[in-house]
């Protein structure tokens, strides 16, 4: 018979019901269930049809032992002579603590029974321990210390925490360390490295885990070998490194989320999952910091896979993608910027003809990234949805050609709904060809290309040409092969350019780096939009006849422009734009001059497509809301040869203002 203390409480008596005895009690004895306790002393006569067992206090109090196993490897309740109490031999007994340190020579402990110590400790440098066998830790806590690893193969049923102070702990088997939650970090943990692996014969483990602010060296969580599933939340306070191994091309499954802050770096070459099939989690992935992504020490791929994540969800994360790397997502996936130089990959995992419409959603947390990879699909029926929200700027310079054109149902665009989304890609385009949307606070910006011959780009915000802090002009391309892929520039919507040189040098439209240029190969459709040319590089030896091409047409420009910013000029100098719709010309021309002498006024004036057979006609009026039509003519006369032309007008000294118009004829 055995009795075991499992809850250390001050008994003296344990009352079984055993029916009737037959024969006597000589051969019936009771170990001590605690070393607080001695042999129990068996009662058989004092209540007919029941053993009283009364325990006598042995004194002593709680020893911790070391563990030597010098006898063979059973961890077993006073039996096997396998420990240290000081430097004496000694037998187990529930209620010790116990230690398993490098000073035994047998690593390999079997556990037999129902274990109850007050505390585990595996303070190994170099013994790699392995806790297996039938019996289980039934009691007390686990604390990990020392650089070396631990394997747990039992099905343990304790209370209290794990603790992971340094070091590595393998979990073998679906209960070991039984339900509790796994702290990794503690106060005593220093630069020193911690992680957790769970092995495929665990396959899942359910326990919670906190990584607490503690320390500064690694904290890594993982799988050890095959395919497992965390199911429980993660909780990081710190930085967190989450390791897939990848030895047969295996998935590590995220299925309790993570929250926090701190950085998180997945890496392994492995398949690591993030997903929430069930919806039972609000925000599976949302924690604030850098989410890495490295290749597999084997040049393997690394893939994260996210899934159903809410519309708030992931707002302060940035995504680092390095290497061949891959971002997989199936709906909606809002992160704070991506940096880097993988592959975002839509759809992974999705059967072709399904509703699901990946979407990557960028900047929710204002941040900004440049990223020299694609975002492509998988099957390529499921081109991604970009999605540009929040005030920062993301820059993509990769090629996206053959990253999927999408299908009808699932047609993946590029919405900028604020912010600046630049494309600087140096070849094939820097979109997904499925269309362009940019909303009245967003930017289109770069010094690339893309082909949206499907959808085509509307522009009801900003197309900026170049970017913030160019020296020279650059050119952005537009493509569109079809009918759908015109450039429309529309409501409120602004053209934005930028001259860098050129003052004083007549013309400039063959000098690429004089002034920034939209190379529009697809129909351009202008509405109730304005043009704004700016002057970075404070320009000031301004001539007329100095001229800049900013936009090359691929066919006909539909449309004008209703408003124009250009830099301010000298009041002889006025800007042309009778170019601008036909060859993509802005110039300067001569500003007739006002001069006024005495009673009358001469207007005069050059260059102004006169000639012979043109003719100018000068009018007048007082009150220049007065219709044109009803203004007085006052002469009619032929251009000089060279084009200028002279009128002189009296002014009349009585009105109080006076107003002219001079219109060209033939």
């Amino acid at each position: 018979m055995q009795v075991t203390d499992r809850y250390y409480h001050s008994w003296a008596q344990d009352k079984i019901i055993t029916g009737t005895l037959t024969g006597n009690a000589s051969g019936l004895t009771v170990p001590a269930p605690s070393i607080a306790y001695l042999a129990g002393v068996v009662d058989v006569t004092s209540v007919p049809g029941q053993v009283l067992v009364t325990f006598p206090s042995s004194g002593l109090s709680a020893a911790n032992l070391i563990w030597q196993g010098n006898v063979n490897d059973d961890w077993d309740i006073n039996v096997s002579q396998n420990w240290l109490n000081g430097a004496s031999a000694a037998y187990f007994v529930n209620g010790n603590s116990v230690t398993f340190n490098d000073s035994s020579s047998q690593p390999a402990v079997s556990l037999v029974g129902s274990l109850i110590p007050t505390l585990v400790t595996v303070s190994n440098m170099v013994n790699g321990y392995v806790f297996s066998g039938n019996g289980s830790i039934s009691g007390g806590s686990l604390l990990k210390q020392g650089v070396g690893m631990v394997t747990v193969a039992t099905a343990d049923t304790y209370a209290s925490s794990t603790d992971v102070s340094a070091g590595t702990v393998v979990v073998e088997n679906v209960s070991a360390l039984s339900t509790s939650p796994v702290e990794l970090g503690d106060t005593n943990s220093g630069t020193n490295a911690i992680s957790l692996l769970v092995s495929s014969l665990a396959n899942d483990f359910s326990n919670s885990i906190v990584v607490v602010s503690n320390g500064t060296g690694t904290v890594t969580i993982g799988n050890y070998d095959n395919n497992v599933t965390f199911d429980s939340p993660v909780t990081i306070q710190r930085n967190l490194i989450i390791n897939c191994n990848n030895t047969n091309a295996n998935s590590f499954t995220m299925q309790g989320g993570l929250t926090g802050t701190g950085n998180v770096t997945v890496t392994g070459g492995g398949s690591v999952k993030w997903q929430n099939i069930t919806e039972t989690f609000a925000n599976p992935f949302n924690f604030s910091g850098n989410l890495f992504l490295t290749p597999g020490t084997n040049g393997n791929t690394t893939y994260l896979g996210m899934n159903q994540f809410t519309a708030t969800a992931n707002t302060n994360m940035n995504v680092i993608l390095a290497g061949n790397t891959q971002l997989g997502i199936i709906s909606s996936a809002p992160i704070n910027a991506l940096n880097g130089s993988g592959q975002v990959i839509a759809g992974l995992g999705i059967a072709s003809g399904s509703t699901f419409i990946p979407i990557l959603i960028i900047g929710s947390g204002n941040g900004s990234g440049t990223f020299s990879g694609i975002i492509s699909s998988n099957p390529t029926s499921y081109t991604p949805s970009i999605l540009k929200n929040g005030t920062g700027t993301e820059v993509f310079t990769g090629d996206f050609t053959g990253a999927g054109t999408g299908d009808p149902v699932n047609t993946g665009g590029t919405g900028i709904n604020a912010g600046t989304l630049a494309i600087n890609n140096l070849t094939g385009t820097g979109l997904n060809p499925c269309g362009v949307f940019v909303a009245t606070n967003g930017t289109l910006a770069g010094n690339g290309s893309i082909d949206e011959s499907t959808n085509g780009v509307t522009v009801t915000g900003t197309l900026s040409i170049g970017n913030a802090g160019d020296i020279s002009g650059q050119h952005f391309t537009i493509f569109g092969t079809t009918a759908r892929g015109a450039l429309v520039i529309t409501n409120g919507a602004i053209l934005a350019v930028d001259l860098f040189s050129g003052a004083g040098d007549g013309d400039n439209t063959g000098i690429p780096a004089a002034a920034d240029f939209l190379n529009a190969q697809t129909q351009v459709i202008i509405t109730n939009a304005s043009l704004t040319v700016s002057n970075p590089d404070n320009l000031t030896n301004w001539t007329a006849g100095d001229k800049w091409k900013i936009i090359n047409y691929g066919s006909p420009v539909t449309g004008t422009f209703t408003g124009f910013h250009f830099p301010p000029l000298p009041v002889n100098l006025a800007w042309d734009t009778s170019l601008l719709y036909t060859s993509g010309v802005i110039d300067i021309i001569t500003n007739p001059v006002l001069t006024q002498a005495a009673s009358i006024i001469i207007l005069t004036g050059t260059n102004l497509n006169g000639g012979a057979g043109f003719y100018y006609i000068v009018l007048s009026s007082t009150n220049l809301t007065t219709p044109l039509t009803n203004w007085t003519l006052l002469s009619t006369n032929s251009f000089n040869v060279d084009g200028s032309f002279n009128s002189t007008n009296a002014i009349n000294a009585t009105a109080p203002a006076m107003f002219f118009d001079v219109k060209i004829t033939q």
